[in-house]
């Protein structure tokens, strides 16, 4: 294939060109893609339950009381989801200590894509200055008179 190559045998890896990532070309970070940190290239994996049927699943539990079970089991949803959802909503509405809200959440990722980032460009700004101490003659060196 064009845009693959060997890796062994029956194996393929995509070929990376220059190490820049799309979210690198845009220079904006899109919410779908994940910023990419050394040559990574994952991506996540698309949400199982559309937003409006967690909405509507949350909506049910806490309104009506009914167990997480049994409302799992009506709308087809895996109780762990519908109850990892029924948590978030009650940290988001301020009723649940020890978790984060989603805004906290989105914020934490964030600062941690950013740290990230500046420890790589500190890595980057090290190996520079050492590069540049290396190229400085330092037998011709002398001091001032």
């Amino acid at each position: 294939m064009p845009g693959e190559r060997r890796a062994g045998p029956g194996r393929t890896r995509p070929i990376r060109r220059g190490g820049v990532s799309c979210t690198e070309i845009r220079g904006v970070p899109d919410a779908r893609v994940p910023i990419l940190v050394k040559g990574t290239t994952s991506v996540p994996a698309p949400r199982k339950y559309p937003d409006e049927l967690r909405v509507r699943a949350v909506r049910e539990v806490r309104a009506t009381g009914r167990p997480v079970a049994h409302v799992a089991k009506g709308l087809g949803i895996r109780e762990e989801a519908l109850r990892g959802w029924v948590r978030q909503a009650e940290a988001d509405a301020g009723e649940r200590d020890g978790r984060l809200s989603t805004a906290g959440l989105d914020e934490l990722k964030q600062l941690r894509a950013e740290n990230a980032a500046l420890r790589w460009a500190n890595e980057i700004l090290k190996a520079a200055s050492v590069f540049c101490a290396q190229g400085i003659d330092r037998s011709r060196t002398r001091p001032c008179r």
